[in-house]
């Protein structure tokens, strides 16, 4: 079977053929925006050899009619240009599996009665059609050529660049993160690795840089793709615990306090806290720059060396020290896996602070097992006793503290230092001067 026997019959397994007579007003009419048809395209005899049987014809997507002849987009299994949008999988537009392009740059045409074969199926989704609206009105007019003069394409519908639009600017690519009231500026955060020329949004590939906000304007942007609602609900959720991140950060910077991943100065050199016990913090001597070294760190983003063979321990209520930075929570965890290598390796234990709280800490839910149904928030430690809050009371204004031995008590489950000092404020706006009066109430342990 030749090529062009091959494409006649997958015309007839999958387009429905159309009745030609009476094309312009029985068929034309039919066809609205998204809808897939297949058509010849308009080659020469000369063009046809050259690009063999296999692409004289192929499938369109309508973006528009005029009078007797539809407006199309070509489709391709090529993603050769920027001006290539992918559409969703499932339209079965190409054999063998392949995935489906529009062009919305140089192959805009009128098929008219004598060109038209059949009608596809089914249409573009909602979101392929957004994201081929988008293409064709936010980056310029678009034009097709009657008999040789070139027309506006008009469209019915409106459209705007909105959240979870992959932009272009300065040859850099941007996530679109939020709309300005004005609707001519925009809240962007860079991402890195995002290839054009393979059209679709493959995240798992790409970089975001949370950390990099900025404001662009409208007149500065070209639209390139629109990722999926639920995928940029993810990222705007990465974005959102980031801020509140940050947030925690420039408020422990502002008022010097110490906590684990701490960059702190002290004594004219710089250490990373991986430990508060007791009102002192355990930590390591770091040196920034790029070392040799397989105890290399990335510190804020920043190369830095770790020295476990050179603690330090800093008393927390003394004013000797600055904290300059917390790392992220992904540098966290690497700093400690490597900490627990290095002594594993050297065979040397750890010399921190004496524990006294029985591996307790604030951010705990604890219970006693003599009564199980009392649970409480751990909000903080004095030598050797604890302020607690009864969980049932966390979400009442009349806030209830207590104070309690660590004796008998069990963790129950642990919260973040973001949670903790979240639920700290939220307790600070009910009564700030409760803290101060923390009435005293002790178990008996059978």
């Amino acid at each position: 079977m030749g090529a062009v026997e091959r494409l006649i019959s997958f015309i007839k397994q999958h387009f429905v053929g159309e009745e030609l007579s009476k094309f312009e007003t029985d068929i034309v009419p039919t066809f609205k925006f998204g809808d897939i048809i297949f058509a010849e395209r308009f080659c020469s005899d000369i063009d046809k050899d050259i690009m063999g049987d296999g692409h004289t014809t192929g499938p369109y997507v309508v973006i528009g009619t005029d009078r007797d002849r539809i407006i199309g987009c070509y489709c391709t299994s090529t993603e050769s240009h920027r001006g290539n949008i992918e559409i969703g999988e499932g339209y079965q537009l190409f054999d063998r599996n392949k995935k489906s392009y529009v062009d919305t740059c140089g192959n805009i045409k009128t098929i008219d009665e004598k060109a038209f074969l059949g009608r596809h199926h089914t249409s573009l989704n909602e979101l392929d059609q957004k994201k081929l609206l988008k293409a064709l009105t936010l980056n310029g007019e678009r034009y097709y050529y009657d008999f040789g003069k070139a027309r506006k394409v008009e469209f019915d519908q409106e459209t705007r660049f909105e959240a979870g639009d992959v932009v272009l600017c300065n040859n850099n690519h941007y996530l679109i993160l939020r709309q300005f009231k004005n609707q001519d500026r925009f809240e962007v955060i860079p991402i890195k690795g995002y290839n054009e020329h393979h059209a679709s949004v493959d995240f798992s590939e790409v970089d975001v840089y949370y950390d990099k906000k900025m404001i662009l304007d409208v007149r500065d942007i070209t639209y390139l793709n629109t990722i999926d609602r639920d995928h940029f609900a993810i990222i705007l959720t990465n974005y959102q615990t980031f801020s509140i991140r940050e947030s925690e950060i420039s408020r422990q910077i502002n008022k010097n306090e110490i906590s684990v991943g701490a960059l702190v100065k002290f004594n004219d050199n710089l250490y990373y806290i991986t430990s508060v016990e007791n009102d002192v913090a355990h930590g390591f001597f770091i040196r920034k720059g790029e070392f040799n070294s397989k105890y290399q760190v990335m510190l804020r983003k920043k190369n830095c060396q770790i020295f476990f063979d050179t603690p330090c321990d800093i008393n927390i209520n003394d004013d000797n020290y600055n904290v300059k930075n917390v790392a992220y929570e992904d540098e966290m965890d690497q700093v400690r896996n490597l900490k627990k290598d290095y002594f594993k390796k050297h065979k040397v234990k750890e010399d921190v602070p004496k524990k006294t709280n029985r591996g307790l800490v604030v951010g705990d839910f604890v219970y006693n097992p003599i009564n199980l149904t009392d649970i409480y928030l751990i909000v903080a430690i004095n030598g050797k006793e604890m302020t607690v809050v009864p969980i049932k009371k966390l979400a009442s204004n009349k806030i209830e503290y207590l104070t309690f031995g660590f004796r008998g008590f069990k963790k129950y489950h642990s919260i973040t230092a973001i949670e903790m000092n979240m639920i700290k404020n939220k307790l600070a706006e009910c009564n700030e001067a409760e803290l101060k009066k923390v009435s005293k109430k002790k178990l008996k342990n059978k």
